[in-house]
């Protein structure tokens, strides 16, 4: 059994990261700091029993957060919108390094900065959090800043690792690009991901094909869940919330109602169906009228995506729960489905009272499995220093004391055959019939 070593989550908004850490088993989580609307803390004290009694929750600013001692790793995913390109703000919160939104960011490293570390110096020995690509494309010299400051606050030294992934690459059910800088005042290093079984959604979420559409409690049905799904069923054989959040139902039904005469395919985007009609069908041109103006070219709403059960999954966002369409069952996809997708148990609770936040909590962390890749990676350099020197063979020197490791692409490099299940043309004539015909 590792020993353990104490972590700190800073901005975790809904616990994915967190939860990634604990499963490592080499972190217990002693601390959790928010800022002011303690996003997610809700979510946190309804799932606590994932992560011991041991931690206490606190919400406020970096100066008023209760400075930790004995702190080895701090994490946190604090807003990316301030690299996202879907950040279509103006003046201070517009996109780029020095967007307000980046305030977020600094107050993470001035509460590491009061910190202490396992080994008693100042500021634990390593600082991470999670954002977009666009944070190291557009913003490495903010990233050089935060170094620094780390440093003139604790007066210790710390190298940064840019770090490049994605989630199919370490075995998250999404492809899910993100970026991790790593501010790190002992050796650390990445391993490169060993050729694996890429993700699918049919891997991930296929055993739930042919339940009942409702958010009671129900039995497992008898499709035989992936070993990557075998890791987040429930052991007592029962699921709940597995149907749309909200009002997102009906959305779903217009959108379906819509499309399914047409022939909506696998893996393809609305606009794409839309844009093979000669008009705009009349219910969604009595819900949406002013997107309709445009046609066939549809702007202003997030369309949704039929997805593909042989590809990895697409990006969920805060808008997740009506951004994709089911395969082969003429739905949105359900609540249980996007938190699976997530990387969290079928035992992961949400705060069914606030419907509306849902999505936002399922959609802005990163993937658990991705937060767990990479405290693996920090435990290991933590565990055995001397790995952080070896590891260091695929990371690119891009300044002083500074490193890049990527890995995003990696999954794509790898045979197709590992990928899980992929349709034979003609499973996909019969799954488009069976489609337009309205049995499925």
């Amino acid at each position: 059994m590792r020993e353990q070593l104490d972590f700190v989550d800073c901005q975790g908004l809904a616990g994915a990261w967190s939860l990634g850490t604990v499963a490592t088993g080499a972190f217990k989580l002693v601390h959790r700091a928010s800022l002011p609307g303690g996003f997610g803390d809700d979510v946190m004290e309804l799932n606590r029993t994932f992560f011991g009694p041991q931690w206490a929750q606190e919400v406020g600013t970096a100066a008023e957060w209760t400075p930790q001692n004995g702190v080895a790793y701090m994490s946190g995913t604090p807003p990316c919108s301030g690299f996202s390109v879907m950040n279509q703000s103006k003046k201070e919160n517009a996109r780029g390094p020095e967007s307000n939104i980046n305030n977020c960011m600094k107050e993470l490293i001035a509460y590491a900065g009061r910190c202490r570390g396992a080994d008693g110096l100042p500021g634990p020995e390593v600082v991470s959090f999670e954002s977009v690509q666009g944070a190291f494309n557009q913003g490495r010299v903010l990233m050089q800043w935060l170094r620094n400051d780390l440093e003139e606050r604790t007066g210790e030294k710390y190298d940064l690792t840019h770090v490049k992934m994605s989630g199919s690459s370490v075995g998250a059910a999404q492809m899910r690009h993100r970026y991790y800088p790593v501010f790190h005042r002992v050796p650390f290093g990445a391993e490169r991901p060993a050729p694996r079984r890429v993700v699918t959604y049919q891997e991930a979420i296929g055993d739930l094909v042919g339940l009942e559409i409702t958010p009671d409690e129900q039995p497992y049905g008898d499709i035989m869940p992936s070993d990557w799904a075998l890791r987040k069923v429930r052991t007592d054989g029962a699921v709940d919330w597995h149907a749309a959040i909200g009002e997102d139902d009906r959305l779903g039904e217009l959108l379906i109602e819509s499309a399914a005469e047409h022939g909506w395919r696998a893996g393809e985007g609305f606009t794409e169906l839309m844009a093979r009609l000669p008009e705009p069908p009349e219910a969604l041109k009595r819900r949406f009228p002013s997107a309709m103006r445009d046609w066939p070219d549809l702007r202003g709403w997030n369309w949704p995506r039929r997805i593909h059960p042989g590809r990895p999954g697409f990006v969920i966002t805060g808008s997740g729960a009506t951004q994709f369409v089911h395969w082969s069952e003429p739905r949105l996809l359900t609540m249980r489905e996007l938190t699976r997708l997530m990387g969290y148990p079928d035992d992961w609770e949400w705060p069914v009272t606030r419907l509306t936040h849902i999505g936002g909590y399922i959609g802005k962390c990163c993937p658990v499995d991705s937060g767990q890749w990479l405290s693996e990676q920090v435990a290991r350099s933590l565990e055995d220093p001397t790995l952080g020197h070896a590891e260091k063979v695929d990371h690119e020197e891009i300044g002083p004391f500074e490193y890049l490791f990527d890995c995003t692409l990696d999954y794509r490099r790898w045979d197709r055959r590992v990928s899980g299940f992929i349709p034979s043309p003609e499973w996909g004539k019969t799954l488009r019939k069976e489609w337009n015909n309205g049995s499925t």
